[in-house]
């Protein structure tokens, strides 16, 4: 896979630097705000609105197959695929959304995601490199050499393709995407692989455990090869975002960003999703962020804490930008085929987790606490407007363009590090060993919601990362949410002991609720934000505030600092328009409103 790719000179040049303690993204040497606007329907794009809003970075997706991107929903390709055709690729549609976008915008930076799932011609052709199951789904499966050399080589033709338009200068890097709905799930659960599967199961075991036989499992009752199956998933889907990570840094001579979705260990806990890999995809010296959406755990209710999937002070930690997508549902959002009619099975897409609140405030007051969350953990984000127009609403809009001033004034701030005193630490393996089922597993999940209604601030982390963590501040409590205790978890343990660092073990017998951790920060001499059950963000230079409940609000910071509003008010007038310096913010809140305030 040896690659030189003969190409025009692009002057654009685009990194991840850490500063002042936060991986921040750089455009052409110059800090930048890493916010964006996505839509899966090309035609619905509301990139007008955004761009009078001020935003510059635009991701813009596209496939090189035209499979659908979800094998169990009954949604259909939202494009054609690039290399449908096995005799030409077809770049004329990616080419002509970039070219709505840029008649709009000349100076936009786009970030392609890009869908490296096959074509149906190369699933036909190509038996032996599938995994499959009983429903009849067949796809590559992420084992296949032949599947990795294939994508290289559409790679490589993509990239000289980009690079050699006349829109390279705008192209500022690339998100790798595959897998069912393009996280890198893996297409089937089941052990129903074919030959590349089996092999790339044995070669696993050769590599990993070279004293077993490695005995392909029969069924998930055949233990412990299932046991070893389940660690395979996570070990193929990460190691193949980082060869192919490798090979488009390659492509385009280490310029630009390459990201990927990856690492929901928080929201997936099944190990057959795969995602239990992120300590190798942190490792990867050629990937520059990681993404993932705001959890689904509640439904995305209203008054729902807008909690990450993923392990982001890990990420932050490895140099690695964090992307929070933020596909919040408003009182806009649709059914997907009422804005493109006949693009799912009927009778599918029809669940109330696609349409958000009613009402237009609520529905601005969960983006904007969505957007306040990204300021305050010092995470990229882009606006995913999934079927279009779901943010098509002026007092939103208006929230826009100040979400975007607020970023380019905090990418100024001398202070970006997170003042959380509580660090919370993850053993992906333990999930694996626990079982999706287990009882620990489930009171792992009560108590990562829980943390979030405390009014305290907390970091998350990998428990490879014990020791690293541990220097970054001095912490005054540590949780390990622990479905099964694992070597890593009891040294850390025993660390704590030896420290006198509090901590608590979430396990199969013991999960907590807001009102038990904040005793046991009060016991550790934890500051509390807020004691009213609201819901609190907050870093060295921001506070926000979702009322979860009408009536006065009362904030305690920990030094007096001066203290202005920042968003725009709801209705006329509002507190802290004239900055007060104080230790206490005290205001009165609607039910479901959402405030932000600056520290400086």
């Amino acid at each position: 896979m040896n690659s030189e790719i003969t190409q025009n000179q692009v002057p654009v040049r685009s990194e991840v630097r850490t500063r002042s303690g936060t991986p921040m993204l750089f455009i052409n040497d110059k800090p930048t705000a890493a916010a964006a606007y996505i839509t899966y329907f090309s035609e619905c794009a509301k990139y007008g609105d955004f761009i009078s809003a001020g935003y510059k970075l635009f991701s813009i997706p596209c496939y090189f197959g035209s499979l659908g991107i979800n094998t169990r929903s009954g949604i259909h390709p939202f494009e054609p695929g690039i290399f449908d055709n096995p005799d030409s690729a077809d770049f004329s549609v990616f080419d002509g959304n970039v070219k709505t976008l840029l008649e709009k915008s000349p100076k936009a930076h786009i970030l392609p995601r890009v869908d490296v799932s096959m074509p149906e011609r190369w699933i036909d052709e190509n038996p032996d490199e599938l995994i499959c199951s009983d429903s009849g789904i067949r796809r590559e499966c992420f084992a296949s050499e032949k599947w990795l050399c294939d994508v290289c080589s559409m790679l490589r033709e993509f990239i000289g393709h980009l690079e050699a338009s006349d829109y390279a200068e705008n192209v500022v890097g690339y998100q790798l995407c595959g897998g069912n709905t393009q996280e890198w799930f893996p297409f089937a659960e089941n052990p129903a692989g074919g030959k590349a599967d089996k092999e790339g199961f044995a070669a696993f075991i050769r590599e990993k455990y070279p004293e077993e036989e490695g005995r392909y499992p029969e069924s998930d009752t055949d233990l412990p090869a299932y046991t070893r199956y389940l660690e395979y998933l996570s070990y193929i889907s990460s190691s193949a975002i980082c060869r192919l990570s490798s090979y488009l840094k390659e492509l385009t001579g280490r310029r630009v960003i390459v990201g990927c979705f990856y690492g929901y260990t928080l929201e997936c806990p099944d190990p057959r999703l795969g995602h239990h890999g992120l300590d190798r995809v942190l490792a990867c010296p050629d990937i520059d962020f990681i993404a993932s959406p705001i959890s689904y755990s509640e439904g995305r209710l209203p008054g729902t804490y807008m909690s990450y999937m993923s392990l982001t002070d890990s990420i932050r930690l490895h140099g690695k930008l964090y992307f929070s997508e933020c596909d919040i549902r408003t009182h806009l959002s649709t059914y997907p085929d009422e804005a493109r009619p006949g693009c799912v099975e009927p009778d599918t897409y029809r669940q109330p987790i696609w349409l958000g609140s009613s009402d237009p405030e609520i529905a601005r007051a969960q983006v904007r606490a969505a957007f306040i969350k990204a300021l305050t953990t010092e995470s990229g984000l882009w606006w995913f407007d999934m079927w279009g127009g779901w943010f098509s609403d002026p007092a939103i809009m208006r929230d826009m363009a100040a979400f975007r001033e607020t970023l380019i004034f905090a990418i100024n701030d001398q202070k970006k590090t997170s003042i959380s005193q509580v660090a919370v630490f993850i053993d992906e393996n333990s999930y694996r060993l626990a079982g999706p089922d287990a009882v620990s597993v489930k009171n792992c999940a009560v108590t990562r919601r829980a943390l979030g209604y405390t009014g305290t601030p907390y970091d998350i982390y990998s428990i490879a990362d014990f020791a690293s963590a541990a220097n970054v501040r001095p912490y005054k409590a540590y949780i390990f949410l622990i479905p099964a205790m694992t070597e890593a978890v009891r040294r850390a343990i025993e660390s704590s002991e030896k420290s006198g660092i509090g901590y608590i073990c979430c396990d199969s017998e013991n999960c907590y609720d807001a009102a038990a951790l904040r005793e046991f920060y009060d016991r550790n001499e934890v500051h509390i934000y807020c004691r009213s059950d609201d819901l609190i963000y907050v870093n060295h230079n921001y506070i926000g505030i979702y009322a979860l409940s009408s009536g006065e609000k009362t904030m305690e910071i920990r030094k007096k600092k001066l203290v202005h509003a920042v968003l725009p008010d709801y209705g006329s007038g509002g507190s802290y328009r004239t900055p007060v310096e104080t230790t206490k913010i005290k205001i009165n809140m609607e039910k479901d409103r959402c405030r932000l305030f600056r520290l400086n």
